[in-house]
């Protein structure tokens, strides 16, 4: 009876020895993040929202994306509770690490404004899930 409680001991701890090191090897390069050269794009033109390839484990669980005068004005992505805030900032921060608005940095809150592009990212808590927006850059928002 011993030997069977350490068994399942045993196997206990061992799968949660492989989830925790799942969890702390899945970094940025393993979270889908929205394109953001979509931006702009006529509506219709069928580019795509999030990339595919076989690096990719964590795709949001709903993607919105918001269209003005036929073309994407704004791109939604809520993701599960699988992945957190942090890997999901770290994802973006991979990517724009220069263009992130640091004197706004809260918590549950990150905001980048990537000038060059004409975009800006936020990333904020919504109901224990968290939510990135790609929106684009209206003239009144290029100034900083």
């Amino acid at each position: 009876m011993i030997e069977l409680i350490n068994k399942r001991l045993l196997r206990t701890h061992f799968t949660t020895f492989i989830l925790f090191f799942y969890s702390l090897s899945f970094g940025a390069e393993f979270i889908a993040i929205p394109n953001a050269q979509i931006l702009g794009a006529n509506a219709g033109s069928g580019c795509q929202i999030v990339p595919t390839n076989s690096t990719i484990k964590v795709f949001p669980k709903e993607i919105r994306t918001i269209i003005l005068d036929g073309s994407i004005d704004e791109i939604q992505a809520f993701y599960g509770e699988n992945v957190t805030f942090d890997q999901i900032a770290s994802a973006i921060d991979a990517r724009y690490p220069q263009y992130e608005l640091v004197n706004l940095r809260e918590k549950s809150f990150r905001l980048w404004r990537v000038l060059p592009r004409k975009f800006v990212v936020q990333l904020s808590i919504h109901e224990k899930s968290s939510v990135l927006i790609f929106t684009r850059m209206k003239k009144s928002m290029e100034t900083p």
